[in-house]
């Protein structure tokens, strides 16, 4: 029987007050959002690819918002990718590995549409395995007592936020380039170094 899973898009890491690092705001809604799938018994399993030293902090708030009930086969994480692109390979290698029948990708709302355009690449246009759904979305849904009203409602006003929006404004309007735009956005910055992904991503989410 195939088995149904969440995949969280990590973004930036962050810091508590300590200086630990944390998953930045857009990933711990996204964590919330996998988690209420969770519980609502709508998804078998959570998955994400992360950097190495989130990873910890992760799984324990998976396990307070569920709990303790995640198991070790209720959980995979794989290292993070530094492109759109190699998430969503990423989540295609999950699924044909974990033999994955749906996914629902869990997503900041600005990342959207980029994120489908990839699934329709990765997996083709008529592929019915990935469904790419924001955290407001599956939050708004998943609950119907108000309890994540604020927050969501507050989103938008965040930094990463209006960032990302940006970001993914510059993008959209690279890709209308005659011949070459969709080229330079969907193909080009996977072939590039993984540092000089990374770097490129801080840059851009921090100097828009």
């Amino acid at each position: 029987m195939q088995e149904r899973a969440a995949f969280i898009h990590s973004y930036l890491s962050d810091k508590d007050k300590g200086g630990n690092p944390i998953p930045d705001r857009p990933t711990r809604m996204g964590i919330l959002a996998a988690a209420e799938l969770k519980r609502h018994n709508k998804v078998d399993t959570i998955a994400l690819s992360v950097v190495p030293e989130l990873s910890g902090p992760i799984v324990k708030r998976l396990k307070i918002l569920l709990h303790n009930s995640l198991d070790e086969n209720g959980f995979v994480s794989t290292e993070a990718t530094a492109t759109t692109k190699g998430e969503v390979k990423v989540i295609k290698q999950l699924s044909e590995e974990n033999n994955w029948g749906e996914v629902i990708s869990i997503v900041i709302d600005p990342h959207k549409e980029r994120v489908e355009k990839n699934v329709e690449r990765v997996f083709g246009e008529k592929q019915k395995t990935v469904t790419v759904k924001t955290f407001n979305e599956v939050l708004s849904t998943e609950r119907s007592d108000a309890l994540y009203d604020k927050v969501i409602g507050e989103a938008k006003s965040w930094h990463i936020y209006r960032e990302f929006e940006k970001q993914e404004a510059r993008a959209q309007k690279l890709s209308k380039i005659p011949i070459v735009g969709e080229f330079l956005v969907y193909e080009f910055p996977d072939l590039l170094p993984e540092k000089i992904k990374i770097w490129i991503q801080k840059w851009l989410l921090k100097n828009s």
